[in-house]
């Protein structure tokens, strides 16, 4: 599976929007099939998740891509973060933006298709209480509900933690609303759609069932 598709910022500019680091300029990542989401979103995607969701988290960005979703969790608070993705040469960008943004000591990158990352007990962070997913556009919703559940299984995010799934506003985020969490938010920003998703404290999940 790629990283993700279709164009990339046409101007070539990639910057952090937002936080300690805001205005930021990164290196642009020069992969065609790589889609830096767009500085709109990120800003619209941190204020779903809301900063007290972001302060101290341990964040996992799959498809990591440019890695610029994690690298704006570190800017606005988050403690550490781990990027995943097929690609060597999206890793290896990742880890020089994160140097540049003075985070080489708390952003990991892994360079691993998704699905064996989240098999390999020893890379998946113990308490990733975000987790970003943005598959390629081309991806189904059968496909986003396998490697949701496949999150899921390993344990990801934490309960009471939060996935954050990109995709096109025309499809659904997953084939139906995958065991274990409950979709929180769902917000629309021109062709994309993001659709957040809750897995709910035993405590919480209990009162919800009763």
């Amino acid at each position: 599976m790629k990283s993700k598709t279709t164009g990339r910022n046409p101007a070539g500019v990639l910057r952090i929007s937002g936080g300690s680091r805001r205005g930021l300029k990164l290196e642009p990542l020069a992969v065609a099939e790589v889609r830096p989401t767009k500085a709109m979103v990120r800003e619209a995607v941190c204020a779903l998740i809301g900063s007290w969701r972001l302060t101290d988290a341990t964040v996992l960005d799959l498809f990591a891509g440019s890695g610029i979703m994690a690298l704006e969790a570190l800017s606005r608070g988050a403690r550490e973060a781990v990027c995943v993705d097929r690609e060597p040469a999206c890793c290896r960008l990742i880890a020089a933006n994160a140097a540049r943004a003075g985070f080489a000591e708390r952003c990991r990158t892994v360079n691993a298709e998704v699905l064996d990352f989240l098999c390999m007990d020893r890379h998946v962070p113990v308490a990733a209480g975000i987790v970003f997913m943005d598959p390629p556009y081309g991806c189904s919703a059968a496909g986003r509900q396998e490697i949701v559940a496949a999150v899921a299984a390993a344990g990801l995010p934490v309960p009471g933690g939060v996935l954050v799934v990109e995709h096109d506003r025309r499809e659904a985020a997953t084939a139906e609303v995958p065991d274990h969490f409950v979709r929180e938010k769902e917000k629309t920003y021109g062709r994309t759609m993001v659709t957040l998703f809750v897995r709910p404290a035993p405590d919480a999940a209990r009162s919800n069932g009763s």
